[in-house]
């Protein structure tokens, strides 16, 4: 099997081995690392999450389409409709632990996670997986409370809960991130009232997918990302009122800019990065209530606000009909949107190793176009141990998409989950579980030269795996 990775240069390759070869320097053969194994599989009737219809309409912005299929749409051979089922397994080794470098005057840790994606069917779908951070911290020796000086360097790849079907190996691609974080936490102001305040800096670089084939032409999702920094200012001021009720307030603010757009399967994005630049803040209250020691609860409310920098141009948006002819509709992006936001929860422990959660949130998001997205989260778990060895989760959520910019059809999306986790030993476990996704669209706002490809999908997912310990090697 010829080994390539997609979308990735030179200075990918350097920025994922600074995150592993940072992990595994030492100089002190006494250090301590957790070292564990496992193996996840599982069976997904329908893995690229179709509905039974046809292929989608081929569709672009700012593009006549005259010339044929745009960029990309041929490769989506797998995609019509058919839902295709396939068994996959993800192998993995995590090491973690703490780094012994200069430990007088910094502290650091690692946790690092190097996978293999596998599809029994559709094997040019198989890739590798990268996970984990390395974040460092000046110790308190050299940097007293409540000042805080911190560094962390990750790689995700978002592929490793098999559970949800919506967080599918063939969506998943991996990100590079660098933050720094640089305030002072937990500051008392009076008696009863404290205050955080934290300058972060970051910056996300957009890897794409690590096949192990050559053969990129099966890619059957739109695979879309950028490279950006952002820079915030975070405070938090919090209050207790009584010994069982907080309250405070939590701010944020910042630019978010753009340095490089990477197409996607469509090759739509045409934009310049500049258009993209852009101002966002958000204001909450927050409350924190414990009743008893068995109930309590978590909540907070308040605004965000996102602006472009740069008043978004008109764009249209073009589909290729089946008669071969074209149809475009102008679409009009917001420069600013403004969303209420809120987290809901309640926790109750009846008992001692079980919990019931609760809760709602919302909150909304500014994509490429300007365009605005509203999410709503409504969820409720159960975590029970049945035994001391045997614990069970029940989970089940149901999101609601609203696309304020009716570009896109709204859409609900209901997962229900079922697992059990067994420890055969200190350093050993089985699981093992279920779960269904459905997901539903409103396109009766939407205009009808708008031919997208409906987002609607039902999946069933059973999945088995196992982890194994070893904590205490010397590194």
């Amino acid at each position: 099997m010829r080994f390539f990775i997609s979308t990735m240069k030179i200075s990918t390759y350097l920025a994922a081995a600074a995150v592993l070869s940072t992990a595994f320097i030492s100089s002190n053969a006494s250090a301590q690392v957790s070292i564990s194994l496992g193996a996840q599989s599982y069976y997904d009737d329908n893995i690229f999450l179709e509905n039974g219809k046809d292929r989608p309409s081929p569709v672009t912005f700012n593009s006549d389409l005259q010339s044929g299929l745009p960029t990309g749409f041929g490769s989506l051979k797998n995609f019509n409709g058919k839902e295709d089922s396939d068994i996959v397994t993800n192998l993995y080794t995590q090491f973690s632990g703490k780094l012994p470098v200069a430990r007088q005057s910094i502290d650091s840790s690692y946790n690092l996670r190097a996978g293999t994606i596998i599809f029994a069917d559709f094997s040019n779908q198989n890739r590798f997986t990268l996970d984990g951070d390395v974040t460092t911290s000046l110790s308190k020796n050299v940097l007293p409370d409540p000042f805080k000086i911190e560094l962390r360097n990750a790689i995700q790849s978002n592929s490793n809960n098999l559970a949800v079907a919506s967080g599918t190996a063939t969506q998943s691609s991996q990100n590079y991130l660098i933050s720094s974080t640089m305030g002072i936490n937990d500051v008392d102001l009076t008696r009863k009232t404290s205050l955080d305040l934290y300058y972060l800096a970051s910056y996300q670089m957009f890897l794409g997918q690590f096949y192990l084939n050559k053969d990129t032409e099966s890619v059957n999702t739109q695979q879309q990302g950028t490279d950006f920094h952002s820079h915030n200012l975070q405070s938090a001021v919090r209050h207790q009122v009584t010994k069982a009720w907080e309250v405070g307030v939590l701010g944020t603010g910042g630019v978010q800019l753009f340095t490089k757009i990477h197409e996607g399967a469509f090759g739509s994005t045409t934009q310049e990065t500049e258009d993209l630049d852009r101002t966002n803040g958000q204001l909450q209250a927050t409350s924190k209530y414990t009743l008893t020691k068995k109930f309590s609860f978590n909540g907070s409310a308040g605004l965000a606000y996102s602006k472009l920098m740069n008043d978004p141009e008109p764009r249209t948006i073009s589909t290729l009909n089946e008669d071969g002819t074209t149809s475009t509709t102008l679409f009009n992006p917001k420069g600013n949107n403004t969303g209420l936001t809120y987290t809901l929860s309640t926790d109750y422990a009846y008992r001692p190793g079980a919990l019931v959660t609760v809760g709602s949130t919302q909150g909304f998001s500014t994509n490429l176009d300007g365009g605005r997205f509203l999410t709503r989260l409504f969820f409720a778990n159960i975590v029970e141990s049945l035994t001391n060895d045997l614990q069970l989760t029940l989970g089940s959520r149901y999101i609601q998409f609203e696309d304020e910019s009716e570009t896109r059809p709204d859409t609900g999306r209901f997962e229900g989950s079922l697992s059990l986790n067994y420890h055969l030993s200190d350093s050993f476990s089985l699981n093992c579980g279920y779960n269904y996704s459905n997901q539903k669209a409103d396109d009766s706002n939407i205009s009808d030269d708008l031919r997208f490809n409906s987002p609607e999908y039902t999946s069933n997912r059973f999945f088995i795996g196992f982890t194994s310990g070893f904590v205490g090697l010397p590194l």
